[in-house]
């Protein structure tokens, strides 16, 4: 093991599909693979993902670690992983993600140069044709650190995540959230560099499939348990970006898992959000506190919705705006 320095986490469930892509890029990679671990766990699926893993790890026993297993979810699969990795940094790729042929490289070299814990790229969103959806270049500013939650398009230092029992939270939204904002409260020794290495695939049935949440009574109580344990790591520690992060989130939870929402459901979740920001002394006043690196579009939604709130006409235009039955 003395020769690897880079262990790729792979959780695995029913991805038989892109599976192939994923693992493929990592054998791409110009660091070469026998500087890596793929650690591969395959969370209890029912497709032909195990039979492809065990394939590949007859071919490259050297790189791949691979563990078949009954389901917990990508939460404790994650955490799993982090505490087998042996290797100074690790990463994480989804299945039906891959990443560019220099990512580690560049990463794992940005990372000793600059002796930091977390090494922050960009990432673009392909679609099944090749078209590039969306791409996202973190900005080296105050908020830039915010901008992407995913635990993915980084390299972290195992020790540190170890050391400050960085993990994911077990829940059914948020679980990368409460990581990477832990991670931020952490450490002050994070580099973004300007990079985009780390390709977030655009699956049109999987985001249509996402477009449909809705606020009901399950994915409220699954927003209020995110909500709440932001707030608890947060710890009253008086960081006005910490709290607007944190506000900022569940104003594009409501607006968005609210377009498919009743008005009824919309006006509950907002009422319970806003009942457990003020428990944890918190209010939507922390939107006029706009950070260094937000985006003007965001700005400008943020600033509408805390008009709206403040005039008391927030029920009355989310009644044009929820499409719920």
């Amino acid at each position: 093991m003395t020769n690897k320095l880079v262990t790729i986490i792979l959780p695995v469930y029913n991805g038989e599909k892109y599976l192939k892509r994923a693992i493929d890029s990592v054998l791409n990679q110009t660091i070469g693979y026998d500087k890596l671990t793929l650690l591969v766990i395959n969370d209890g699926g029912t497709d032909s993902s195990s039979q492809i893993i065990s394939n590949y790890q007859k071919k490259y026993p050297e790189l791949i670690h691979f563990i078949d297993r009954e389901n917990k979810g990508v939460a404790k699969t994650r955490n799993e992983a982090i505490i087998l990795t042996e290797t100074e940094y690790l990463t994480f790729l989804d299945q039906d993600d891959y990443l560019d042929q220099e990512f580690v490289q560049k990463l794992y070299q940005e990372a000793k140069t600059s002796k930091v814990d977390v090494v922050v790229g960009g990432y673009r969103r392909p679609d099944e044709v090749g078209s590039v959806r969306k791409t996202v270049q973190p900005s080296d500013t105050e908020f830039g650190k915010f901008i992407t939650m995913a635990a993915w398009s980084k390299l972290h230092r195992t020790k540190f995540l170890k050391e400050n029992k960085i993990e994911f939270f077990d829940n059914s939204v948020g679980e990368d959230n409460v990581f990477t904002f832990k991670e931020i409260m952490s450490t002050q020794n994070i580099l973004i560099i300007n990079y985009i290495g780390y390709n977030w695939f655009y699956n049109t049935s999987s985001v249509s499939n996402t477009a449909q949440s809705s606020l009901n009574s399950e994915n409220q109580e699954a927003l209020e348990r995110l909500l709440e344990k932001l707030f608890q790591v947060n710890d009253n520690s008086n960081s006005k970006i910490n709290e607007y992060f944190i506000v900022r989130m569940i104003v594009f939870y409501l607006l968005f898992s609210g377009r498919n929402s009743t008005l009824s459901e919309f006006a509950s979740a907002e009422l319970k959000f806003n009942s457990i920001m003020k428990n944890y002394g918190s209010s939507y006043n922390i939107l006029t506190y706009i950070p260094k690196g937000e985006s003007f579009s965001i700005k400008m939604i943020l600033k509408i919705f805390y008009i709206l709130k403040k005039m008391s006409l927030l029920n009355f235009v989310m009644r044009f705006y929820c499409k719920g039955k």
